[in-house]
This record gives C-alpha cells, structure tokens and sequence, in this order.
C-alpha cells in the first residue's frame, strides 16, 4: 500500500491496479481517497476498478457512495 502514498503518479496507479487484483480489502479506505482528491483522472479510473473487484459492487466514482457502502460491512 506504500505506492498509494507515492508522487509518481505511474506508482500509485499500479498500486492501485494491484490492489485491485489481489483483492485487499485493507485497501478500500485509500482508494475512496484517490477518488475524492484526484477526481476525473486516470488514477481515479484504476481505483475505481479496483474498487469493483475488491467490493463486488458497482458503484460510480462517488466517494460519499463508497465510504458509506465500507461504513456498512
């Protein structure tokens, strides 16, 4: 989860796609972050896939949708 917090973009990006992959919930808080703090961006599109494969849900980039689907589990 360090390359979530690092200033190459390309970084955070994998990071974010790896996440995804591997499915680590511990993972959720820091990808709604990217979301809000980096809307409309490239890193918001992988963390927004991410997102799907870790939650199974569907969601769109709505950073108050997600906080509150990971405030209910």
């Amino acid at each position: 989860m360090q390359g979530m917090k690092d200033s190459d973009s390309l970084v955070r990006r994998e990071s974010a796609r790896a996440l995804g992959e591997i499915g680590a919930p511990e993972a959720v808080p820091a990808l709604i972050e990217v979301l809000e703090k980096e809307p409309q961006s490239r890193h918001s599109d992988v963390a927004l896939l991410a997102l799907h494969k870790i939650s199974g849900q569907k969601y769109p980039a709505d950073p108050a949708q997600w906080r509150a689907w990971w405030s209910r589990r």
